[in-house]
């Protein structure tokens, strides 16, 4: 079985898919050639690097093993196996993805509209942005060094993705196709403080009640 060109369902793809051959790499270069040359169609741009993402999202699922030194991995101690490192210096996906260390970044992408296809409806796909660091950036609202999201990271993540804000022109979500990296880097900032001035001020406020509501006989539980 090798990787679907036609058809971008967002399904984690399968050893198989992305197996270490001359064709996935033709591949690869085929879809950055679709993002480099196609300028007038946003949606083909869009699709290409959307791919790029999904076939690294599968090569970095597939291709980490433990580091044997136990250090300069991942969060879990992994690094990339020998012949994948071999494989994409032969193949020149350094042209595509970069360094193994920008590849993380589009395989961390992946990982995120493998998350939102099937953890959200397929509409909010096309509510994510089409740039590589914004994209990224969306993924560690809800990853942090490859660890697993969360409850509050994806509460706060579904929030970021599915909950209209008011910008004075129109009702759009934090994660809309236009934002920034930088926008997604001062969310991801901001929130937990917010979260913990919050928590504070509700916490302040309780404290705060009339005398005569101290009452044992008047307290309701």
């Amino acid at each position: 079985m090798t990787y679907d060109l036609l058809n971008l369902t967002f399904n984690e793809p399968t050893a198989s898919e992305v197996s270490l051959t001359d064709h996935l790499a033709k591949t690869i270069h085929q879809f950055q050639k679709q993002r480099k040359t196609i300028h007038q169609f946003q949606k083909q741009r869009r699709e290409g690097l959307f791919h790029l993402c999904m076939i690294a999202y599968g090569l970095h699922r597939h291709n980490l093993e433990k580091s044997k030194a136990k250090q300069g991995g991942n969060a879990r101690d992994q690094v990339y196996k020998p012949i994948f490192k071999q494989w994409y210096e032969d193949k020149r996906l350094k042209q595509v993805y970069g360094e193994i260390a920008n590849f993380t970044l589009y395989a961390m992408s992946g990982r995120l509209l493998n998350y939102v296809r099937w953890h959200f409806d397929r509409k909010y796909i096309q509510a994510l942005p089409a740039s590589l660091g914004a994209l990224y950036e969306c993924s560690q609202i809800l990853f942090t060094q490859g660890d697993s999201a969360t409850a509050v990271s994806r509460q706060r993540f579904a929030m970021a993705l599915t909950k209209p804000i008011r910008d004075g022109s129109r009702n759009n979500a934090i994660i809309n196709p236009n934002v920034s990296r930088q926008e997604i880097q001062n969310y991801r900032q901001e929130a937990p403080t917010k979260q913990a001035a919050k928590s504070k001020s509700a916490a302040s406020t309780e404290t705060q009640y009339p005398t005569w509501l101290l009452r044992p006989t008047k307290i309701k539980f």
